[in-house]
């Protein structure tokens, strides 16, 4: 994956190209993109610390270039949500049989799909953007990271 510069004074002027896979895009899809989530997360939780509730948000809305397939958001999350929790529940079925039988490794297939699920929804939640994320802002632009790589030379060229 790449990552391009977009300058905040004309971000809708992309090339048609799908931000995702590089083929040609034929829609339009409008995806807000938020910045510095671990300092807002900080601030929120230090204001409940003392008694009192500030909410920053920083961030930036597009509408990006994108194919067919990847019109909707969330494909990879989809993909890694579906395998995790196929992975969880045979993790947790293996358990369940092995509880049956003596020996100890029940428990620790019961805690490796404990973990499983936990892993599967952290990071189906991180990819719900399709791997695109909005990062360094500065003056009147910023870095779209998670591109493709010929949506960033066309963006460039």
């Amino acid at each position: 994956m790449a990552s391009t510069r977009i300058s905040v004074d004309r971000p809708a002027a992309f090339p048609p190209v799908c931000v995702c896979c590089g083929r040609p895009a034929t829609l339009l899809r409008r995806q807000e993109f938020e910045t510095n989530t671990a300092m807002t997360g900080a601030i929120l939780a230090a204001s409940a610390v003392v008694g009192s509730l500030i909410w920053t948000k920083r961030g930036v809305a597009l509408s990006l270039p994108v194919c067919d397939y990847h019109e909707r958001r969330g494909r990879r999350a989809n993909k890694t949500f579906v395998r995790g929790m196929v992975l969880t529940v045979a993790l947790a079925v293996s358990a369940y049989i092995g509880s049956h039988f003596e020996g100890g490794a029940a428990n620790y297939l019961s805690v490796a799909a404990m973990f499983a699920f936990i892993i599967t929804l952290v990071v189906g939640m991180s990819e719900v953007n399709d791997g695109l994320g909005a990062r360094s802002f500065a003056g009147d632009s910023f870095t779209l990271t998670g591109v493709h790589q010929k949506f960033a030379e066309a963006v460039k060229g």
